[in-house]
């Protein structure tokens, strides 16, 4: 089953972005600081609306198994940073 996130999913969003197939940093060698910012920042994918995720559960157990988060940028929005936006034929977007 798949569902919109709530609030209540944020400790399983924060941990599976921590675990990240091993890419990031676990919290164990993360600083109190940085523990705080990063949930503040996968917070913002339950509170803001250009944001969003989906929680993934087994149906039987309803054991949550995994989580689909998304942000949505708009293209014609300067980014500080280079972006593929910027490499992608304008005629795919709206």
């Amino acid at each position: 089953m798949i569902r919109k996130a709530e609030i209540v999913d944020l400790d399983l969003m924060i941990q599976i972005d921590l675990d990240d197939e091993g890419v990031t940093t676990s919290d164990s060698n993360m600083t109190e600081q940085e523990l705080k910012d990063h949930s503040d920042k996968i917070l913002k994918f339950v509170t803001e609306e250009d944001r969003g995720a989906f929680i993934f559960e087994e149906e039987k157990s309803n054991k949550k198994v995994g989580v689909l988060m998304y942000s949505i940028s708009n293209r014609d929005r300067k980014l500080p940073v280079k972006t593929v936006y910027e490499e992608l034929d304008r005629s795919l977007f709206q």
